[in-house]
């Protein structure tokens, strides 16, 4: 069996990319195989396509626009504990880049942007932007060796998060003013999917709070600190991921 490292330089592939025994890289991944790190043929890499696959290949083939390899091992990975969602105001293009990059890392299965009242921007993201936070998601998945790529929702509005995330959900609002997350321990050891709200710059407004509330979503304070959004993301995002790790208490 080809010795497969849990930490050993990843690349991504595409699902389509793959066959039943071989592997095809394009773009922004093949170049960087090739050109970057110039791997040559008869070397072995590490690739996953985002879904929980995990396979070692030896590349057969080796140029910037495409690389081509047998595969040699597969592993299979199903997800583990509940689905984890950050749905975050809209806020400036370089703090969201961050925000998608840290989540990823962090094991978050789904970035949802909202539109609200104090967004800088209630319009909708461009294709080119969602395109791009994809790009990142995808980089992030493969340097912390991650196996599962988080989706990228399209803009929705705090009515329409409610709809999307649908019943049976732990929905948790980031609320200087809120409990302690270890407060909904119990909550949120039972749900099949948790969502992290987090405002925007200006935080939301009231009538947004109230609706989130409303619809069962549980105020947490992240503590005494005045918190960034992207910041404030990835805390919530990391004590849910502590307590799911603790399990029952």
């Amino acid at each position: 069996m080809v010795n497969m490292k849990r930490f050993d330089d990843c690349f991504f592939v595409a699902p389509e990319g793959v066959s039943e025994n071989s592997v095809t890289i394009c773009g922004s991944e093949a170049k960087h195989i090739a050109t970057v790190l110039r791997r040559r043929p008869g070397d072995f890499v590490t690739l996953v396509d985002g879904r929980g696959r995990r396979y070692r290949v030896e590349l057969t083939s080796c140029s910037a626009a495409e690389v081509l390899g047998d595969i040699r091992e597969t592993e299979e990975f199903s997800q583990e504990g509940p689905e984890l969602w950050i749905a975050v105001g809209l806020i400036r293009t370089p703090r969201m880049d961050v925000l998608v990059e840290k989540c990823t890392e962090l094991g978050v299965h789904a970035v949802v942007p909202l539109r609200t009242k104090r967004s800088l921007s209630s319009k909708g993201v461009s294709d080119s932007r969602l395109a791009r936070w994809e790009r990142i998601a995808t980089a992030a998945m493969t340097q912390s060796a991650r196996l599962f790529r988080p989706r990228v929702l399209e803009p929705l509005s705090v009515e329409g998060l409610i709809q999307r995330v649908g019943g049976g959900a732990a929905v948790f609002l980031a609320d200087p003013l809120g409990r302690g997350l270890v407060s909904a321990h119990r909550k949120l050891l039972s749900a099949g999917r948790v969502v992290g709200c987090v405002g925007p710059e200006g935080g939301f407004s009231p009538e947004e709070m109230g609706i989130l509330v409303k619809a069962g979503a549980v105020p947490v304070s992240l503590g005494k600190a005045r918190l960034r959004a992207e910041t404030a993301a990835v805390v919530l995002l990391d004590r849910v991921n502590l307590l799911l790790e603790w399990g029952p208490s």
